[in-house]
């Protein structure tokens, strides 16, 4: 292995013995949550596509472990969207039979639970403060929960189910 860096580091002006990365990178602002969804899922589904696990979960070293309550080599913060009126929270995360959304107040949502394919599992119209959601047919993984509501404002929360 350290002879094909040796040989790439070689072939490079800009190493002095060895290169591992790449060199040529194409930054991409992520602007948006759905851009940076699609990242993190493509992030956390590499180790799968490679064949080194069955779920992105398993690979010890991606933070997709947070994601689901098992502790990863370097602990990430899982933060939950707020806006200035109202704090989502949802509980508990991570979630087994029942996921729990308090802070909407007077706003009425409609909901959407999309699987780490991008597969919409639950969607609900009309929820209201302090509602549950069943969610013990979903299998163990990462999901994200879409939340909008009548006044217009939108939440993206990302959630685990175990069981």
């Amino acid at each position: 292995m350290m002879n094909a860096f040796k040989k790439a580091g070689a072939a490079n002006a800009n190493n002095k013995i060895y290169q591992f990365w790449q060199q040529d990178n194409h930054p991409i602002e992520l602007t948006t949550n759905k851009m940076m969804d699609e990242r993190l899922n493509y992030t956390h589904n590499n180790p799968v596509e490679a064949g080194f696990t069955d779920k992105p979960e398993e690979y010890l070293y991606s933070s997709a472990r947070d994601y689901t309550g098992v502790k990863g080599m370097a602990h990430t913060p899982i933060k939950q969207e707020k806006s200035s009126a109202n704090e989502i929270v949802i509980y508990p995360n991570p979630a087994d039979k029942q996921l729990y959304i308090t802070g909407l107040g007077d706003e009425i949502a409609s909901i959407q639970i999309y699987d780490m394919q991008c597969k919409i599992v639950i969607s609900k119209n009309r929820v209201i403060d302090n509602s549950s959601l069943l969610i013990e047919h979903l299998s163990n993984g990462i999901y994200r929960l879409n939340i909008s509501t009548n006044f217009g404002n939108h939440y993206q929360i990302k959630f685990s189910v175990l069981k």
